[in-house]
């Protein structure tokens, strides 16, 4: 998946994103404001996580202020603002280790944050977080943001939170503090924002009721549909929840689920008028929608066709994007007209009331997720475990005044508290039966099949790189994360049972391997190239490498000269990913492919890398959207003809 890099108050802030990217792009044009004369806020972060473990604090943002190719960067231990360093063209590069020191359970810290930052304060618990540099167009340095839910993320077994701000500064056209938590990504470790102002006057956003968190882990694992949407590390401790959106591409939930819904909404409109009042200070500016086809297209009150809307799948709606932007938009428009009625409609839609409704925006939330089959439970549950009901869980919550923001136009200080985790703190360990002079009658059931694994490796300086994984008796087809501590994680799909090459980079020495499959996993065991071994035993049963994960014999490509790596080679394709597709193809290499890692990147979707060990056919993550889409396969070998066979 293309990186994401970070912007001002990514997805979630009350003045809307098209109004704070205004807001921030407003001053490129003032001039440079002395960094000395601008105060800073303190933030005393308290841990009641329940966890043991370091916490680690990252501040990372644009400076709004600063000349122009040194406004992303990040706050020091000092509450100073630092650019990122210059990097080069290219792939991304590792950033410089930026963290600062949190607070152990139980335990406060206060840090600083500079005024005319916008970004996000970040926290870990247990471990560091690892962060990208990439050139941009534009010949600064942009930063790729964490993504857990995306496959080969270097995060994705990290236990990791974060709230979103903008400080400006006195000298500014507007001062004061935007802060808010979300949950737009993912729900991992809540936090309460409290912000108290000059006159001591407090307010606080974001607080989940006791056991919170735990309450909407219970609520989608209740339900079939969403229970795969909640992550578990190695260690059997609960990540996250991923909202919908993310699930949805990671394959763990369906990209039809709210499809009826939406399908309900835009036929109620076929013979009665959707009425979209999006300014509440304005309430006399209205458009009139109405149905025909798959587009509902609004009037104003001349009677003039000011936008339209075709019917959005459910990808688009959990992301407010795509077919929510509008007919002929790539993105949402900062006008007055499309961009409020796309977030009037997208509201509604997540909500539940689109259909129903004769007016929208409907305010009261007691109207809100209506008993359905096809609902965004996620949203709800979110919502429902909140003290005050108000949440960023979706990308526009805030229509209406429904999410959890403080805007303070004279702050003097932020409090943001890490809520405890509840039931998913810590692994539930397996109760130890007590003695019984009564046999059990029952034979005990059958336990749930583990999706993770971990397994300990010794790299030697000649690893080569890869190693061929073997999946025992009840392992099921679906996608297996392998991740390597201090190295590359990648993905590979399985079949089942069987044998498969992996990528295994990683640094010389004693390395952990997780695993972990989107379905069940029986036993795993890694094999080790036999010339890449080294002389300590490893803990592995060491079988002959299997070449391809596929039993096809394909002809053996001449090697490269010793020492000459094999050129680089790529080859972009066009497939036809249809709704409901499960996620995976096979990709056929042709005679001349070498030896190597293959990745295969599907435009607007999923990024998986797999090793080859030459022509043949390997099953590869192919996870996007459904549509006409681009798939580019590169190799660090080379690579003969390319074929996609969907299944």
């Amino acid at each position: 998946m293309a990186p994401t890099l970070l912007r001002p108050l990514a997805h979630a802030t009350a003045l809307g994103v098209v109004a704070l990217t205004a807001l921030a792009a407003s001053l490129l044009g003032q001039p440079a404001l002395a960094h000395a004369a601008a105060a800073s806020l303190p933030v005393t972060i308290t841990n009641d996580t329940g966890v043991n473990g370091p916490v680690y604090v990252y501040i990372l943002g644009e400076d709004t202020a600063a000349a122009p190719g040194t406004r992303l960067g990040h706050v020091d231990a000092s509450g100073a603002f630092q650019p990122w360093p210059a990097v080069a063209p290219g792939a991304p590069v590792e950033a410089p280790d930026v963290a600062l020191t949190g607070p152990s359970d139980g335990s406060a810290v206060t840090l600083q944050v500079p005024a005319n930052i916008s970004g996000r304060i970040y926290y870990s618990v247990g471990e560091k977080l690892r962060f990208q540099l990439v050139r941009t167009g534009h010949g600064t340095t942009g930063l790729v943001q964490p993504g857990p839910w995306n496959a080969g993320d270097s995060t994705a077994h990290v236990l990791f939170d974060w709230v979103e701000l903008t400080h400006n500064g006195t000298g500014h056209p507007t001062p004061g503090l935007w802060i808010n938590s979300t949950q737009v990504d993912q729900l991992a470790v809540p936090a309460r924002v409290d912000v108290v102002n000059r006159a001591g006057a407090r307010e606080s956003a974001g607080a989940m009721v006791p056991g919170g968190r735990q309450s909407v882990i219970d609520t989608l694992r209740a339900d079939p549909a969403w229970s795969r949407t909640i992550v578990t590390g190695p260690n059997g401790r609960i990540l996250r929840v991923l909202a919908p959106g993310h699930a949805t591409s990671a394959g763990l939930l369906s990209p039809t689920y709210l499809d009826p819904a939406i399908a309900r909404a835009w036929d109620a409109y076929r013979t009665r008028t959707l009425t979209v009042r999006p300014f509440p200070e304005r309430p006399e500016v209205a458009f009139f929608g109405r149905t025909e086809g798959d587009v509902l297209s609004f009037t104003d009150a001349a009677g003039a066709t000011v936008a339209a809307f075709q019917r959005p799948s459910s990808t688009d709606v959990w992301g407010c994007e795509g077919a929510t932007n509008g007919l002929g938009n790539a993105a949402l428009p900062n006008d007055q007209t499309t961009g409020p009625i796309s977030r009037t409609l997208c509201a509604a839609l997540n909500r539940g009331t689109l259909g129903t409704s004769a007016v929208e925006p409907v305010t009261d939330p007691a109207a809100f997720y209506p008993a359905s089959d096809t609902l965004n439970l996620y949203s709800a549950a979110v919502h429902a475990a909140m003290v005050d009901g108000r949440a960023y869980a979706f990308a526009f919550d805030d229509v209406g005044g429904h999410e959890s923001l403080v805007h303070e136009p004279r702050p003097a200080r932020i409090e943001l508290t890490l809520q405890s985790l509840g039931g998913g703190a810590e692994p539930t360990p397996t109760p130890t039966p007590t003695g019984s002079p009564e046999p059990t009658p029952t034979p005990a059931p059958t336990p749930a099949p583990d999706r993770d694994a971990a397994l300990e490796v010794v790299l030697g300086p000649d690893h080569p790189g890869w190693a061929t994984l073997t999946l025992g008796e009840g392992t099921e087809p679906g996608l297996v994360s392998v991740a390597v501590s201090g190295g590359r994680t990648s993905t590979v799909a399985v079949n089942g049972p069987g044998s498969v090459r992996v990528d295994l980079t990683g640094p010389t020495g004693t390395r952990l391997v997780t695993l972990t499959s989107s379905a069940a996993l029986g036993g795993a065991s890694l094999a080790l190239p036999a010339s890449a071994t080294p002389p300590a035993p490893s803990p592995t049963a060491t079988p002959t490498p299997t070449p391809t994960p596929t039993a096809t014999p394909a002809s053996t490509p001449s090697p490269a000269p010793t020492g000459t790596p094999a050129p680089e080679d790529a080859a972009t394709h066009a497939v036809e990913i249809a709704a409901g597709a499960p996620g995976w193809a096979t990709l056929e290499l042709g005679a001349g492919t070498a030896p190597g890692l293959v990745t295969v990147a599907v435009e607007g979707g999923s990024t998986a890398t797999v090793a080859v060990g030459g022509p043949g056919l390997v099953r590869t993550d192919l996870s996007a959207p459904a549509g006409s889409r681009l798939v580019r396969v590169t190799s660090t070998g080379a690579v003969g003809r390319v074929a996609i066979h969907l299944p």
